[in-house]
């Protein structure tokens, strides 16, 4: 700590709170517990915020729930399953 109040107002902050951010991570985009058969398409028009956002902020949200979706529960994926999503899901933008 470099005694500043910032910092310390940091701490007491995350101290309160309990678990720091990073010990539990999680998502602005989708609740972990929405179920996997609801399509991409229906959870993207549920979040408000994109509703004013870019094609670039549009198209990451997208990429965010299609891995979300993708992903065993403790939000790894396999490199297989990985290059096989990005071939189905992405192909347009993966050709050369």
């Amino acid at each position: 700590m470099c005694g500043c109040t910032h910092s310390t107002q940091d701490q007491a902050l995350h101290s309160e709170v309990g678990p720091s951010p990073s010990a539990a991570p999680t998502s602005t985009l989708a609740p972990r517990k929405m179920p996997k058969s609801i399509s991409i398409s229906k959870q993207l028009a549920s979040i408000e915020a994109l509703r004013k956002g870019s094609d670039l902020e549009k198209a990451m949200a997208t990429f965010a729930l299609t891995f979300r979706n993708s992903s065993d529960p403790d939000g790894k994926l396999g490199k297989t399953t990985a290059r096989n999503l990005l071939h189905s899901q992405f192909g347009g933008f993966t050709e050369v």
